[in-house]
């Protein structure tokens, strides 16, 4: 005991205090609360520029397409479901987050804002904020009919 008692001691002369950190608590807080603000904020841009956005399997948008292609003049040949492959976190910050909360980096924590130098794709692909359902549709007719089509879709309420 008498030996515990005097290693205690010797450790506790050699114990260095850390350094008192440069950044003040108050600051990193009104941060952190700025940083969820916005975040808050591009949550909320984010659900009004997806409520133009059609629902998944939307057959009422199947229709008003196929009532569109009839009107323009185009013959819709194959229209097939794109599956891009999902997207996930990768970078080392994402990573260790995933890890800190126990969670596999193949299931985000949140969905992921790609960057505008991303394709259009990979933008809109699983596990991304904007994730739509994509179709691979080919057109049969003339110019000013596909022309017409595309157009058309701009005008469609979703």
């Amino acid at each position: 005991m008498q030996k515990s008692t005097e290693s205690t001691q010797k450790r506790l002369l050699k114990a260095r205090l850390p350094d008192e950190p440069l950044e003040n608590v108050e600051e990193l807080t009104a941060q952190l609360d700025d940083l969820e603000r916005a975040m808050a904020l591009v949550g909320e841009q984010a659900k009004t520029m997806q409520q133009p956005l059609a629902p998944f399997d939307s057959q009422e948008l199947k229709v008003r397409i196929s009532q569109l292609a009839r009107d323009s003049g185009v013959r819709i040949r194959s229209n097939e479901k794109l599956q891009p492959p999902p997207q996930t976190a990768t970078s080392k910050n994402a990573k260790r987050v995933g890890k800190k909360c126990g969670k596999t980096i193949a299931e985000p924590i949140e969905p992921l804002i790609l960057p505008e130098t991303s394709g259009w794709i990979a933008r809109m692909s699983p596990g991304t904020m904007f994730h739509r359902p994509m179709q691979r549709i080919e057109l049969e007719g003339s110019y000013m009919a596909k022309r017409k089509f595309v157009h058309g879709l701009g005008d469609l309420s979703y």
